[in-house]
């Protein structure tokens, strides 16, 4: 489930362009990796405006890129994968709901 998660995070952050680009204003879908227990994840720019986009976009040269999940594409997802890690981490310092289900939402 938390593999799926991973998975999932990872895709979007990859999929988000940064820096003088402007954010999708549509959320971004991150298919979970084939196999995993949890769905696709749905990352919202607009709900995560008021992080520093260089959080995750650390590489300037190619800003749509998000190298800690780059991970995902090579099939890891599991919890203490570069990309979950991230996350959750981000979540926490920011105090905002980190269970599964919140970026895992099913439907």
């Amino acid at each position: 489930m938390i593999r799926i998660m991973t998975a999932a995070l990872a895709a979007l952050l990859v999929a988000a362009p940064v820096y003088a680009a402007e954010a999708p204003k549509a959320p971004v879908t991150l298919k979970a990796p084939e196999g995993a227990k949890q769905p696709a994840v749905k990352f919202d720019h607009a709900k995560h405006a008021k992080v520093d986009c260089a959080k995750c976009h650390t590489d300037k040269a190619n800003a749509k890129i998000v190298p800690a999940v780059e991970n995902v594409k090579a099939g890891d997802a599991t919890p203490a994968s570069p990309s979950h890690s991230l996350c959750v981490a981000c979540h926490k310092e920011n105090k905002a709901k980190a269970t599964c289900v919140v970026c895992h939402a099913k439907g």
